[in-house]
């Protein structure tokens, strides 16, 4: 079945949250950062957030996968160009932020929050020690298929589309996936490695335990052309203290 990639426009959202909602219903953490997206009200919010986050930074490249025939939305993807490396930087909406804040989990005494700050804060230093993201890169922060779709092609597609413009720019492409076989699989095949794994505990004591108290990620990075695939990291797991 025939596809191609075209740019996200702002009237997609609503078919793009609901494609998300069909793909992702089982997946604890994109249900606790976009709650009720069977809901007007959590399908509403989740536009605004995304949206937003689309408008703001010029770096960031979403692209939605359509039949060829009927321009049928069956996938998205939301890609990141780095023309430098983005852990210099200090602010917010200029890449990479230096101190994540989840203020819509509530207030800095919410268990939730203070886990997802305390997750969000310690990827970006983990990150920091890659040497292939200290530089300009590629960086996949969302893929997903609609249902109806999966295993046809969807997603090679929208990962050539990315991956030729990161070989445009002669740089690697970085990404995290879950700890599902057949995801790590599909990178694998369009050149990716695994370099290590991080996982995140709450182990407080349940009353102050965060609602999602764990989740885990390996991460993949995918050379650029001529270059030799990257070293493999020790897995590291990291305790809220």
């Amino acid at each position: 079945m025939p596809f191609r990639v075209l740019p996200v426009e702002k009237d997609d959202w609503p078919q793009l949250v609901s494609i998300s909602h069909r793909a992702w219903g089982n997946e604890p953490i994109w249900n606790f950062l976009y709650p009720a997206l069977d809901t007007p009200e959590g399908t509403a919010q989740a536009i605004s957030r995304l949206s937003q986050s689309f408008d703001k930074n010029p770096e960031i490249q979403w692209i939605k996968v359509v039949e060829q025939n009927s321009d049928t939305i069956v996938g998205a993807a939301c890609w990141h160009f780095y023309t430098e490396d983005p852990y210099t930087r200090d602010g917010p909406g200029t890449g990479v932020n230096r101190s994540a804040k989840v203020d819509w989990l509530g207030g800095e005494d919410n268990p939730t929050r203070q886990f997802f700050e305390f997750f969000y804060n310690e990827k970006r230093d983990r990150r920091e020690e890659f040497a292939e993201l200290r530089r300009a890169h590629s960086y996949l922060q969302v893929l997903y298929v609609d249902p109806t779709y999966r295993r046809k092609g969807v997603a090679s597609t929208a990962l050539r589309w990315g991956l030729s413009r990161t070989d445009e720019m002669g740089t690697p492409c970085y990404l995290e996936a879950t700890r599902s076989a057949y995801s790590a699989g599909i990178y694998q095949s369009h050149g990716y490695y695994d370099i290590t794994s991080m996982e995140f505990r709450d182990e407080r004591p349940i009353e102050r335990r965060s609602e999602i108290p764990y989740t885990w990620h390996t991460c993949m990075v995918r050379p650029a052309k001529g270059e030799s695939p990257p070293q493999r990291i020790p897995d590291q797991v990291h305790v809220f203290p």
